[in-house]
């Protein structure tokens, strides 16, 4: 890796570098001017990026965007905290487009989103005519404010997501599921073929939910702890996944809850499944994941006509985290060839006692109060579970059996099997007392009480 030395730039400047034309009022009230287009080389999102978005609250952004304007009205120094990182890969030219590496969301996402607020109307109303003001002086602000640019040359993009990881370990911390996705843009044709794969996959679960009723409704209040639970959920799916697809029979989970990520390499979701798609290719993972979703409609069907059997009310009381938990439960039963049977007992004893909440208990061996929460992170305890509900293992644990076919008759020419129809129980290779030919004109129903009695005395 190059690094080249920071320099100052116009925050006007690296924005015009996203939008692809020169910041001014009229471009962003109107459509872009061709003459005043912007011919600098362009700044991009890699792929990596893309994970993360947009994570500041709304607070943060008006306090950023305050600093831009407090700045931009000091004579001596106009220069805004904090630096930017972009990069170019070895091989690339000035007039490849740049990379963003560090600082979108003060950079690009704030901006964009403040001068979204203040874009005016068409209509000449005293509102719109006082956002255009305030639209103008903005843009003034942004061409007075200056920003560090630190400008750096990687070998290849795996160079770039490790500074990238390095980077976002500080200040607002990247969260694992950011981190550890950006492992997957290093796939090939990421962004023409695994990125809608990726995609689909993570939202699988969530699409069949919300046909149930259970919808992931945003916290305005707390952006960074809705971020949390979302991306908690998107790691759920994805280990969901790779349990379905690897057939896995043991209790095992991946922590997909954690706030941290462990040194285990082996642990962590993102790593497994990689390796799978490595392994796999686009093809074979596409018909896994087809296989998923049906797999999805069944159990959530199962889920769903249980719950109502019990009268348990409407779905937009049940919490996302009780019907993913018994989704896990339901792929460690799946494949391990459990009698759906038992699955049925295991849901309506979980139902009747518990509502299909979470947190259960049982009293141990001791007389004492055990309490149980099942988590997405563990397939958990499922002993405790049992006993929580009173079941053991060989209760809810059998295999599935199917109906042996029986074998069939060794029939001696002339003889066909319509004829003993009714007796297949009595066992094969005997010799029927009527030849089929001499009976082709009556059916065994019109078998006479003696014959019937011969018959039946077959050995």
């Amino acid at each position: 890796m190059k690094k080249l030395s920071s320099d100052s730039q116009w925050l006007s400047e690296i924005i015009s570098r996203y939008l692809g034309f020169e910041l001014t009022a009229d471009n962003i009230i109107g459509p872009v001017n061709p003459d005043q287009a912007y011919d600098g080389p362009k700044l991009l999102l890699p792929a990596h990026q893309n994970f993360r978005g947009d994570i500041w609250e709304d607070k943060k952004k008006i306090e950023w965007i305050d600093l831009i304007q407090k700045t931009s009205q000091d004579d001596e120094s106009n220069y805004l905290s904090g630096t930017i990182v972009t990069y170019r890969l070895e091989g690339e030219t000035n007039s490849s487009p740049k990379k963003l590496n560090d600082g979108a969301n003060r950079v690009v996402h704030s901006c964009m989103w403040y001068i979204k607020k203040i874009i005016p109307g068409v209509e000449k109303t005293k509102e719109n005519e006082n956002k255009k003001k305030q639209l103008i002086k903005f843009v003034e602000c942004l061409r007075k404010a200056k920003i560090s640019e630190e400008y750096k040359i990687y070998k290849d993009n795996d160079e770039a997501i490790d500074d990238y990881i390095a980077i976002n370990s500080k200040g607002t911390m990247a969260t694992p599921y950011e981190i550890l996705s950006s492992h997957f843009t290093k796939l090939p044709n990421w962004n023409t073929v695994w990125a809608d794969i990726l995609l689909k996959i993570e939202t699988s679960v969530s699409k069949k939910l919300v046909y149930l009723g259970v919808e992931q409704k945003p916290n305005k209040k707390n952006k960074n702890k809705y971020r949390e639970t979302i991306q908690k959920f998107k790691r759920d799916t994805r280990a969901v996944f790779y349990r379905f697809a690897q057939g896995l029979d043991s209790k095992w989970s991946p922590k997909v809850t954690s706030k941290n990520i462990e040194n285990k390499k082996d642990q962590q979701i993102e790593d497994k499944l990689y390796e799978l798609f490595e392994q796999q290719g686009p093809e074979k993972i596409q018909e896994i994941l087809t296989k998923f979703e049906n797999f999805l409609n069944d159990y959530i069907a199962l889920y769903a006509q249980i719950w109502q059997e019990k009268k348990l009310g409407i779905f937009t009381h049940q919490k996302e985290t009780a019907i993913r938990w018994w989704l896990n439960y339901s792929v460690y039963h799946y494949n391990n060839k459990f009698d759906i049977k038992t699955l049925r007992l295991f849901t309506e004893a979980h139902f009747d006692k518990f509502k299909a909440k979470t947190t259960m208990w049982y009293i141990d061996k001791n007389g004492e109060q055990s309490n149980v929460n099942a988590q997405l992170q563990n397939i958990m305890s499922i002993t405790s579970i049992y006993n929580a509900l009173g079941f053991s293992s060989e209760d809810i644990e059998k295999k599935e059996t199917k109906r042996k076919k029986t074998n069939s008759l060794e029939l001696d020419q002339g003889f066909n099997k319509s004829h003993v129809k009714s007796f297949l129980n009595n066992g094969n290779g005997e010799v029927l007392p009527e030849n089929a030919r001499e009976n082709q004109s009556r059916g065994s129903s019109d078998m006479s009480d003696e014959e019937i009695k011969r018959l039946s005395t077959i050995v």
